[in-house]
């Protein structure tokens, strides 16, 4: 997917791996994972070789809950935010995967009873925070997402669109979990240009505003679709920062290639579904399950 997004976005791309997963040391927990992001995003706040006004955070699955918590803390740093396949939370989540635990764990919007919510450490409440995110925001949603209900998009892209006029929902038809990407084709890149084009549009050296070729470009309404190899992207980058960035004058490649266009991406992807409670946590609900 990185390759077809250096050459459809003319990007860089900038990855590393949560604390606990790939070569990182540590254990993943929400707060860790937090602070994984933040440093990313001020690692590169801090290069004088980018335009660090044109930084666009890109979230699937866990990375969408972990790129809206970032873009919600950081609205001078992130210009934009990109969510694909997000749930509303990990509280939600642990209901449709075991769907009895729905009466005993949820989210704010939950009518059960919630007791057990004390035993989630990392409860990644996206629906929380979403509202509070004042950057253009756009939702890519898979319709045969088989893991994370497609409900938990619309229920985030309404609530954002209620606090946030500059939001687009997209649907892709045949889009999974991992692989809307793929199944959007040209429709999905096509999508995500524009977007960068009308929010995050490429500047002249006159400081002067400019899309593609000069021309004012409109948003037009698409869809999504996932990912190439979401084995090898899971194990290796549980959150994969990707880097736009215009090389007028630099040659320093913040990924293994120069490409000519100046936006910034951080791009999450689902940790494990072991992952998805707290290890330890679901790991043991495993077991009550025969």
């Amino acid at each position: 997917m990185v390759r077809i997004m250096l050459q459809r976005l003319q990007c860089n791309v900038f990855m590393l791996s949560y604390r606990g997963y790939g070569a990182s040391d540590g254990y993943p927990s929400q707060h860790g994972i937090t602070r994984d992001a933040q440093a990313a995003l001020d690692h590169l706040t801090q290069r004088t070789d980018i335009d660090t006004s044109r930084i666009v955070v890109f979230g699937r699955s866990l990375g969408g809950a972990v790129g809206t918590l970032l873009a919600k803390n950081n609205p001078d740093k992130v210009a934009t935010l990109i969510l694909e396949n997000t749930f509303t939370s990990i509280l939600d989540m642990a209901g449709v995967l075991l769907p009895f635990l729905k009466y005993f764990i949820g989210g704010s919007g939950s009518k059960g009873l919630r007791v057990l919510n004390c035993l989630v450490r990392s409860p990644w409440s996206t629906i929380d925070v979403i509202g509070q995110v004042k950057q253009p925001v756009l939702f890519l949603s898979g319709l045969q997402d088989e893991m994370v209900p497609p409900s938990h998009m619309q229920m985030l892209y309404a609530k954002a669109a209620a606090h946030n006029n500059r939001c687009l929902f997209v649907e892709f038809s045949t889009g999974m979990h991992m692989d809307t990407w793929l199944a959007g084709g040209d429709r999905y890149w096509r999508t995500i240009q524009l977007f960068l084009e009308q929010n995050v549009p490429e500047k002249k050296e006159n400081g002067q505003a400019r899309s593609e070729n000069g021309k004012n470009f409109s948003l037009k309404w698409f869809q999504l679709s996932p990912s190439s190899n979401p084995q090898n992207w899971i194990i290796n980058c549980c959150l994969t920062v990707t880097v736009l960035q215009s090389f007028h004058t630099h040659e320093a490649a913040v990924s293994s290639s120069p490409c000519s266009s100046s936006f910034f991406l951080l791009k999450g992807f689902i940790v494990a579904v072991s992952g998805i409670i707290d290890q330890r946590i679901f790991l043991f609900l495993v077991r009550l399950v025969p």
